[in-house]
């Protein structure tokens, strides 16, 4: 009885964690892997932005790390195991914010990498050059991004 009892708190606990966890649950844009990459082009494999990106680690008013990413055509440039990496047809922009003003930043060359898997925990990065053979994936993109395809960004494979 105790056992059959103590089950059942256990899967009720679950259940309570369950609803609220989602919206407990942050997703943490911020990273900085680097990753080994193979240069590649394929004229066939783009991205277009159609509009500039702003994406932020949290909601504007406490943000403190952003990343703008510019309109036009990224081109592919490189391949890893896991992602496809496309230069940004200008330097993607690099801020610390404060209050929701930028505080601080840099224009970095860099771009945009797409998952190669069609199911991915972290389905697109920004990244900014490492060096040769390098990249360094610095801001994580989400559902979010993945929601406005057709609208604010294509792919043309």
């Amino acid at each position: 009885m105790i056992r059959a009892s103590c089950a059942r708190r256990l899967v009720l606990l679950g259940a309570a964690i369950a609803s609220t966890g989602c919206a407990a649950v942050r997703f943490d844009p911020l990273m900085a892997e680097d990753r080994t990459v193979t240069a590649i082009t394929d004229e066939s494999k783009t991205v277009v932005i159609s509009e500039p990106m702003v994406w932020t680690n949290a909601p504007m008013a406490s943000a403190t790390k952003g990343v703008r990413l510019p309109a036009g055509t990224y081109k592919l440039e490189a391949e890893d195991a896991n992602y496809l990496y496309f230069r940004a047809p200008a330097p993607i922009e690099v801020r610390t914010l404060a209050d929701g003003v930028p505080v601080d930043g840099r224009d970095i060359p860099g771009g945009l990498a797409l998952a190669k898997a069609a199911v991915n925990m972290v389905p697109a990065v920004t990244y900014i050059d490492a060096g040769p053979g390098t990249k360094t994936q610095i801001f994580k993109l989400g559902r979010e991004f993945l929601q406005i395809r057709g609208s604010g960004w294509s792919k043309s494979f």
